[in-house]
């Protein structure tokens, strides 16, 4: 499901993109796959981005951000930094992303 809705994410088709990947979240935390749960979070905050709602976004960027630096995940904490950096600079507010840094 995770695979599945990154490449909807990447064709634009941000229902079928959300919808799988809400599955795909709701699968991994049913396993406590906690490493996928927040790349995962990302991929939804992506899809919210697309879709206007950059609170939501942030809010699960913040989460999967949580999730990476729990884990000592620095590559995936990168991603998820520089998404979250984008996303608060698109509000005018790249002061709040040079803090989360």
């Amino acid at each position: 499901q995770m695979n599945l809705g990154f490449a909807q994410l990447e064709l634009e088709n941000l229902s079928a993109a959300e919808t799988a990947l809400t599955r795909a979240l709701r699968l991994q935390r049913d396993v406590q796959a906690r490493a996928l749960e927040g790349e995962i979070l990302r991929g939804l905050a992506l899809v919210n981005q697309a879709q206007d709602d950059d609170d939501t976004a942030i809010a699960q960027l913040q989460q999967s951000l949580a999730l990476h630096q729990e884990l000592g995940d620095r590559p995936n904490e990168a991603h998820t930094l520089s998404d979250l950096g984008t996303v608060l600079a698109d509000q005018d507010q790249p002061e709040l992303a040079i803090a989360k840094t």
